[in-house]
């Protein structure tokens, strides 16, 4: 977990840096799915329907951001 800490936040810092605080902002909320597939991919984990379900609700929001932060 350390290493994934002290890897994480440089990086977040440069998608700061390079794309702006709301791109990254943004961006970022997007981990949990990252974690539900790689779990899935990775280490075969079920993805189940409520898993599914909560991963649209994130994405939506993410889009409805998105044309907020553009319009």
């Amino acid at each position: 977990s350390l290493a994934g800490t002290f890897g994480a936040m440089p990086l977040f810092q440069l998608g700061v840096r390079y794309e702006g605080a709301e791109t990254a902002g943004i961006l970022s909320t997007l981990e949990p799915i990252t974690s539900i597939a790689l779990g899935a991919l990775l280490l075969g984990e079920k993805v189940d329907t409520s898993q599914m379900f909560g991963a649209a609700l994130i994405i939506f929001g993410v889009i409805i951001a998105q044309k907020k932060m553009v319009g």
